[in-house]
């Protein structure tokens, strides 16, 4: 029989040594009989003292001479609330015990024996939220006919040494996925106090800032999270993709899952491991395709992101709707500020995302990974309100717009901490964003109007160039200002809408017979440039071989010294050729140069001056954009406490779960296990184990037709034209 616990519950006869109690001093006056003796024991699970049980009454007393001979209960023992147990339906042994404790302290107290002073009020213990927190504890063998939830790894007991547990303990993985989180808004709010669940992960865990992607931009982000892999190998450059052979440098189609090359981690942590998984709702998941073991439920862009795409699609009656709006109807109102509407939008949204991971994370299933695209849409639209360095911040604007991204911020705290709270050390909780979110840049840098002037882009004609420049500015200006302008967007035929997008961004101005070298912006704060290459281009110039080397370095080394006309400021952070940010078979897919121009300044169309304004119109629509940099923060199973680590990519994220896991990591990845993280002793039992890679699609095909409501919503957001 084993001595009673350090907790707050009633004291239990020791049956090995007659003439003395469990957890007192006081000598017996006789010894048990034999019917006390056979009285049930304490369960030691979530049916007993560690949770409470039902305190009914009951007939049954014990001899006098048992009952003349117990001690007084411990001074801090008090009668446990009346509700049931945590794990399911009481059983009868259970009852029976907590009558017996109840009976024994009805004597203690006729005896004389009870506390001189008042007895504590029973607390009132909160039911728990998530069915999950349930597996916490180990069922007592009596209640083993009831329904349980599954124990997905085999533990050690509790009074193992450190190391041997470490040995002998495979992890569960639970990850949230924040989209363009950053640390600028969370430092914060956490020394407010307003986030105490992600402050409470970073103080027992581990956190850094996150290397996103070259661009930094959700669609490439994403899809290296789930495969480990930049871009170079898994060939997902944006929403769009490069195309040399358009002159506006992307492909007219939109990315989805289907263009994965290669395995994703879900695929291979399922098919190599048994692994079950859920990922839930991560961006470029659509469509969403069969993982043995796992629900894949899809992510944005969305034909239609009310809609829930799921497989298996039997899960999809008991995930709920993902949005109330439509694309359109968020579109309004972001564009007319209408924050009621969006905070309600982003209720459905968390709730859809605390019930789906709080029923899968009870399943038992090993990795479960969670999204939100909360920060990222608010970022955009909704930055100038929060940020009083963005030129458009209006101290003066009403609380409601200028707390809208705080407001999310702690409700995404909220939901991580219901999600989290009675996690043992078995559990690896990891938080991360794709990247970071800041003020969108004010100015432009026309790289194109540079290239003009050193003569390796020549304009057309002056009247074809004219008319295209201004005609390219008036499509702008009413691309963002007519109110129907979503209206005539779904009417023109799409090769118009090819055409006037051509002209927008200036490519019509261009004789491009007589050009050998052109920048495309990609997303702030990285352009492109392409070299115009004869057998590439449509109407190349460009010999291949040293002609086309010679020119890559000669313009890198041009394109780094640009500086402002106007203040002489640098504009430019960095000059790559392709093949120094990326590797893998897609790195022709790319522009032959990366460009990194500074904080403040992005790449546009202009032909005529080096630097411009962005245009008022264009800046209040998006006036929040991203950063490279976005978060990292870890805690339990093996992860070090307090430790704050150099910035990591995002490609190390799935491999160190997986890790963690138990699963061997395949041979092909970038990422690699964030060791630095890790507990010494864990890694010491725990080497990286490789295995070869497996080569495949992730994704499956869809309609065409699927992509005008993602187009629409992704022009909104400025990601595509």
């Amino acid at each position: 029989m084993p001595t009673s616990s350090t907790r707050s519950t009633p004291r239990w006869p020791d049956r090995s040594s007659p003439g003395t109690r469990a957890g007192s001093a006081m000598p017996t006056s006789a010894a048990a009989c034999a019917a006390c003796a056979s009285r049930p024991a304490p369960p030691r699970c979530g049916c007993g003292p560690r949770s409470g049980w039902s305190t009914t009454s009951s007939t049954r007393t014990r001899c006098s001479s048992c009952a003349s001979s117990s001690p007084p209960p411990s001074p801090r023992a008090r009668s446990l609330p009346r509700r049931r147990r945590r794990g399911g339906p009481v059983s009868r042994s259970c009852i029976r015990a907590a009558t017996f404790s109840w009976v024994c302290r009805s004597s203690w107290r006729s005896h004389g024996w009870a506390d001189s002073r008042r007895p504590v009020a029973p607390a009132r213990r909160r039911a728990p939220l998530h069915d999950f927190r349930r597996g916490a504890l180990t069922p007592h063998p009596a209640c083993l006919s009831h329904d349980a939830p599954p124990k997905p790894h085999p533990r050690t007991a509790r009074n193992e040494p450190d190391e041997d547990r470490q040995r002998a303990m495979r992890y569960r993985a639970l990850v949230f996925g924040v989209d363009a989180a950053t640390f600028e808004v969370i430092d914060p709010l956490v020394a407010a106090g307003k986030m105490p669940a992600l402050a409470g992960l970073m103080a027992r865990g581990v956190r850094a800032g996150l290397r996103s992607t070259w661009p930094p931009v959700s669609a490439p982000a994403w899809v290296t999270f789930l495969t480990g892999k930049q871009p170079g190998k898994h060939g997902v450059f944006n929403f769009q993709n490069f195309d040399s052979r358009h002159y506006s440098g992307f492909s007219e189609t939109l990315v989805n899952s289907s263009h994965f090359s290669g395995k994703t981690l879900l695929d291979h942590a399922a098919g190599t491991a048994g692994i079950r998984t859920l990922s839930y709702r991560i961006p470029m998941t659509y469509p969403p395709w069969d993982v043995p073991n796992g629900v894949v439920v899809a992510g944005f862009p969305l034909p239609d992101r009310r809609r829930t795409y799921v497989r298996p699609v039997e899960a999809e009656a008991e995930l709920g709707p993902a949005s109330p709006l439509s694309y359109d109807q968020t579109a309004t109102a972001m564009k007319s500020l209408d924050v009621a509407a969006l905070d309600a939008s982003n209720r459905v949204e968390l709730e859809g995302l605390e019930r789906a991971v709080g029923r899968y994370f009870a399943r038992g299933f090993e990795l479960v990974i969670g999204f939100t695209g909360i920060p990222d849409t608010l970022h955009h639209a909704f930055w100038a309100f929060h940020d009083p360095r963005s030129p458009l911040h209006d101290p003066a604007a009403p609380p409601a717009l200028r707390t809208v991204i705080e407001r999310a911020y702690v409700e995404i705290d909220g939901v991580i901490g219901r999600l989290t709270r009675g996690l043992d050390d078995d559990t690896a909780v990891i938080v991360i964003s794709d990247h970071g979110g800041g003020p969108a840049p004010s100015r432009h840098v026309n790289l194109n109007a540079f290239l003009a002037a050193r003569g390796y882009l020549e304009r057309a004609g002056a009247g074809r160039a004219r008319v295209a420049t201004t005609l390219g500015r008036v499509l702008e200006r009413g691309r963002l200002a007519l109110p129907g302008r979503l209206w005539l967007k779904r009417r023109l035929p799409e090769r118009l809408g090819r055409s006037l997008r051509a002209l927008r961004k200036a490519t019509g101005a261009i004789a491009w017979e007589r050009t050998r070298a052109y920048a495309v912006p990609i997303h702030y704060p990285v352009s492109g440039v392409w070299v115009n290459l004869a057998g590439r281009q449509p109407r190349g110039t460009v010999a291949p071989g040293e002609e086309y080397e010679q020119l890559r370095r000669t313009l890198a080394r041009e394109l780094a010294a640009l500086r402002d006309p106007d203040t002489g400021a640098p504009l430019v952070a960095r000059v790559a050729l392709r093949e120094e940010v990326y590797t893998g078979p897609h790195v022709a897919s790319a522009p032959d140069l990366i460009v990194e121009t500074v904080t403040g300044y992005h790449g546009g169309p202009d032909l005529d001056r080096l630097v411009s304004p962005v245009p008022p119109a264009a800046l209040r629509r998006n006036n929040g954009s991203h950063t490279f940099e976005g978060i990292l923060v870890a805690a339990g199973g093996p992860f070090r406490k307090g430790v704050v680590l150099d910035a990591p990519s995002l490609a190390d994220v799935l491999p160190t779960a997986l890790h963690l896991l138990g699963v061997p990591l395949p041979d092909d990845l970038d990422g690699h296990v964030v060791e630095e993280a890790l507990d010494p002793a864990y890694l010491a039992a725990h080497p990286v184990s490789l295995t070869a890679a497996r080569q495949g699609n992730g994704g499956v095909t869809h309609e065409q037709d699927d992509e005008e409501e993602m187009r629409r919503f992704l022009q909104g957001l400025g990601y595509v034209e």
